[in-house]
């Protein structure tokens, strides 16, 4: 039988036992897919409540991933198994990690999701299974706050893609995090937090770019029990109104844009783009410093694309109205491939990017759009004092000007803030739980052309850092 041909009797092994819970049968997995698991492991799950009484029911039926496997099973409610991980030779042994659970309780055993699909996905989460968590957090989502979870997987398909539970089956605040890279060691991508709760206070949606033939992995989870419909599309940005945010794209991913029907849903009051021309829009909240596109990816340093930005009236910011509410920023025709444009904080602005009239078309162009603020000349803000800032020192740059701070580190990426004096003591602090560098901070005055170092190179809450001026 299945197995007799696994179990290897001179090898060393421990046995683990496992009730399944009331209610209906469910798929259950039982796997070693983890970084603590040393050596070649083989899984076999019997049933029965005493070891005189055991019935083989599976062994290594799943998911295999280097020395770790999995076993997959059906489980009858209120039926005791017993589990047997051993080694897959006599000399196998060693530590390893065993996760018991639904089948996409754990990331290895994961259901897969279609794109487009004419119907959502339907799941729940129930208090008191393990839940699998990530050894990642996507910041500035705290996952030791989950007491559940359930996985979805879905593959890229070289557009952008949104996970959405905006569905009548979604009755909790349902958060979704997605990742990509493999179970073993995930990267965040992006996460639905409070922020974008676009469709009701406990629904809303996370769209990302997404590599073609890439898997993703999409995290449902919560602090509560719940039901919930999820659905992954493919979003086109081709009008103003299904403008895509920026943050969604990285600050040099590679964004594709296709032939666009004619704009509508607000017009380019730049006057700039044919509305048979390719066009994608974006939005971009202002930072204080400056916007870039850049397609150099694919031109080289020729610039194949126009740029028209448009800024919101403030009114209308972030509502229905906005695309009516449009006035021209600026239009480029540069030469360049990367085209830098100014920004106030706080402003919002909607980016309409197409292609040169004199290139001729493509199938499929990129461009990247971000308001990185790795150098001094391009910090972000004045922020208010009182108002706390997200940021990431990814893809930032090693700046000199902060090496004016002598005890200050200066040669490390860096992400750089402006705040207005107020004549009172300010204090300047990155003590988080959604920190996750060793962080220091630099206090520095005057131009970036002839900074005065203030204060520098402070630590003091741990791995964060915190400074007072």
């Amino acid at each position: 039988s299945q197995c007799d041909a696994s179990l290897t009797g001179n090898s060393l092994g421990s046995w683990h036992k496992f009730k399944a819970p009331d209610g209906a049968d469910a798929i259950m997995s039982a796997s070693a897919c983890f970084d603590q698991t040393s050596f070649d492991v083989k899984i076999t799950v019997f049933a029965g409540d005493s070891c005189g009484n055991l019935q083989c029911v599976t062994a290594n039926e799943g998911f295999t991933c280097g020395d770790g496997s999995s076993a997959i099973w059906q489980a009858e409610p209120n039926v005791e198994y017993h589990i047997l991980v051993q080694g897959a030779d006599p000399m196998a042994t060693g530590p390893y990690s065993l996760r018991i659970g639904a089948e996409n309780q754990i990331c290895e055993s994961l259901i897969p999701i279609d794109v487009d699909a004419l119907e959502a996905t339907t799941g729940s989460l129930q208090l008191g299974a393990s839940p699998n968590m990530p050894g990642v957090s996507c910041f500035p989502v705290n996952l030791a706050l989950s007491r559940s979870s359930v996985w979805y997987g879905v593959r890229g398909n070289g557009q952008y893609l949104r996970a959405s539970t905006c569905h009548p089956e979604t009755d909790f605040n349902a958060r979704v995090t997605v990742y990509e890279g493999t179970c073993k060691k995930p990267t965040c991508v992006g996460m639905l937090d409070d922020d974008d709760k676009v469709c009701g206070e406990d629904k809303g949606s996370i769209t990302w770019y997404a590599e073609r033939g890439a898997t993703y992995f999409i995290l449902v989870h919560g602090d509560r029990s719940g039901n919930f419909g999820l659905s992954v599309d493919t979003v086109q940005n081709h009008d103003c109104a299904s403008a895509i945010d920026a943050r969604a794209i990285g600050a040099r991913n590679a964004v594709p844009f296709e032939p666009a029907d004619p704009v509508v849903g607000g017009s380019d009051v730049c006057g700039a783009v044919p509305p048979e021309n390719l066009a994608a829009w974006f939005t971009v909240m202002g930072s204080g410093g400056n916007i870039l596109v850049d397609d150099c990816q694919v031109s080289g340093d020729t610039n194949q694309i126009q740029t028209s930005i448009m800024e919101v009236d403030a009114i209308a910011t972030g509502s229905d109205t906005a695309c009516d509410a449009l006035s021209c920023t600026n239009t480029a025709n540069a030469t360049k491939c990367i085209q830098h444009f100014p920004t106030v904080y706080g402003q919002e602005y909607k980016v309409l990017v197409n292609k040169q009239p004199d290139f001729p078309t493509w199938e499929e162009s990129f461009v990247g759009i971000s308001s990185p603020n790795g150098i001094c000349s391009n910090a972000h803000g004045p922020i208010p004092v009182g108002m706390s800032v997200r940021g990431s020192t990814d893809n930032m740059r090693i700046d000199d000007a902060y090496g004016k701070c002598e005890d200050a580190n200066s040669a490390v990426d860096g992400a750089w803030f402006m705040v207005r004096g107020t004549g009172k003591t300010i204090t300047a602090f990155t003590c988080s739980p959604f920190t996750n560098i060793v962080a220091q901070i630099a206090i520095l005055t005057g131009t970036c052309d002839d900074l005065q170092c203030v204060k520098g190179r402070v630590r003091n809450c741990g791995e964060s850092a915190w400074a007072s001026f």
